[in-house]
């Protein structure tokens, strides 16, 4: 869907969150990440996509549902789990 909504989400002191809504009622959680705190925020994102991964495989091992029980990543244009500021 078209994001028709953004607000912040939580109350976190490191990193920015939002809530984004779409055209569809679907829901996104973005966050912007403070990159006074995380000198390499592509390092950190592969990372997070690795443990996310690991945990899908783990959880569907178990037989749960890892659609459900774990986060879901959803990739920039580019490919990548992570956008640039300026766009690349």
């Amino acid at each position: 869907g078209i994001p028709q909504k953004s607000e912040p989400f939580g109350c976190g002191h490191i990193n920015d969150t939002f809530l984004i809504t779409t055209d569809k009622d679907n829901l996104y959680v973005l966050q912007r990440i403070n990159t006074n705190v995380f000198k390499n925020p592509k390092l950190l994102m592969d990372n997070y996509a690795s443990v996310t991964e690991y945990l899908k495989k783990y959880i569907a091992n178990e037989g749960g549902n890892p659609e459900r029980e774990t986060l879901n990543l959803i990739p920039a244009k580019t490919g990548e789990n992570w956008l640039e500021k300026d766009g690349k």
